[in-house]
């Protein structure tokens, strides 16, 4: 089968980022349908791609020019984008975000036969009557979280199939952490994306009468510095990511998830088989299910009773989050879903055929 993926960020991953968009995603995927004897090409732009021609673990990379090098993507990107889909003459259009889905249509002027997958990863803010027009012209949708699942159906009368994030294991063994420099024997990990959830937590951590070192993989400059001299129990170690983060995490006693986290770093932090307390964020809700211990974001004091309660770790509680991980979020599953959404509606006969609602019309209130 011949994929072509359009609208993410691109292959390989040249820059440290953690973000819930399509490119973490996708640098699964490919390789993995790659793997699977599947014909994949991904669409990217500069800085992501470097050059033609590339070859990434048997993935073929294009590079698309956009209006701005430095700020990939754009509609010049996609539409270009569109238009290679006809040289490539896919048997499936993997479009990332709406964008991307609504100039599949272009794309499929020259491969009238090709299936259009959407994949939404964040909730929409457009009128009614865009959502719905780039909703005709596809396939099949996919939401990556329950949350944007929920929105598309409610606000938007637009059915998606969930298809959650997946994990990739990792062979390298782990980084000692002493090579961040953590001579602390016994330490936690802290991951947050904001010097207020980094506030947050440390006062009350500081409130629960906790001993144990709290790391934080982020950088000791401005208002972190600050932080650092206020509570002594701090230590920053950079922005930290990959195999380094994986280690500490594998590594630390407990792990503390605060705020708006991406799906991948929570699923890397389950694989590992962590204790983890998180903010009652609903993504984090969604991931984790009963596998972890939840306190509320209003004030400290759910968060210090929580980690009074799993100040010495909790076993179980690690097993659980680890198993949850392996049974729900796993690569393998994850692929064999987007498989058979690719071959759902596959189309035999293009002009005649009856396309397939991709919506619904919702009862009035």
């Amino acid at each position: 089968m011949r994929i072509l993926f359009i609208g993410q960020l691109g292959l390989p991953l040249l820059r440290q980022r953690d973000v819930t968009t399509a490119e973490s995603r996708v640098a699964q995927l490919a390789p993995a349908l790659a793997a699977k004897g599947h014909a994949v090409k991904v669409l990217g732009t500069a800085p992501y791609v470097a050059g033609t021609g590339l070859n990434y673990h048997g993935v073929q990379v294009q590079r698309i020019a956009s209006l701005n090098p430095q700020q990939p993507g754009g509609w010049l990107y996609l539409l270009r984008s569109a238009l290679a889909a006809w040289r490539f003459r896919p048997a499936v259009i993997h479009a990332q975000g709406w964008r991307a889905a609504g100039l599949a249509r272009v794309a499929r002027l020259g491969n009238r036969q090709a299936t259009i997958v959407w994949t939404q990863d964040t909730e929409l803010a457009l009128p009614r009557w865009i959502a719905r027009w780039v909703a005709y012209g596809v396939d099949e949708i996919t939401a990556t979280t329950r949350q944007v699942q929920y929105q598309l159906l409610t606000t938007y009368g637009i059915r998606a199939a969930y298809i959650p994030h997946g994990y990739t294991t990792s062979a390298l063994p782990a980084v000692s952490p002493r090579h961040f420099g953590i001579r602390a024997s016994r330490f936690n990990v802290l991951l947050a994306e904001s010097v207020a959830d980094v506030r947050r937590v440390a006062k009350a951590y500081k409130q629960s009468g906790m001993r144990t070192k709290l790391v934080v993989l982020q950088a000791e400059s401005g208002a972190y510095r600050r932080l650092a001299r206020q509570y002594s129990f701090l230590q920053f170690v950079g922005p930290i990511t990959g195999r380094g983060r994986r280690s500490l995490i594998e590594q630390s006693q407990m792990t503390i998830v605060d705020g708006r986290v991406s799906a991948q770093v929570i699923l890397e932090s389950m694989v590992q088989g962590a204790v983890l307390v998180a903010a009652n964020h609903p993504l984090a809700q969604e991931l984790l299910g009963t596998a972890a211990r939840f306190y509320s974001l209003r004030g400290v004091e759910s968060l210090v009773h929580a980690l009074k309660q799993l100040g010495s770790g909790d076993k179980q509680l690690a097993r659980s989050v680890k198993k949850r991980a392996q049974t729900h979020f796993a690569l393998e599953r994850v692929l064999s879903e987007y498989l058979a959404s690719y071959q759902a509606y596959r189309r035999v006969v293009s002009i005649d055929s009856v396309k397939r609602p991709s919506f619904t019309q919702l009862p009035a209130a």
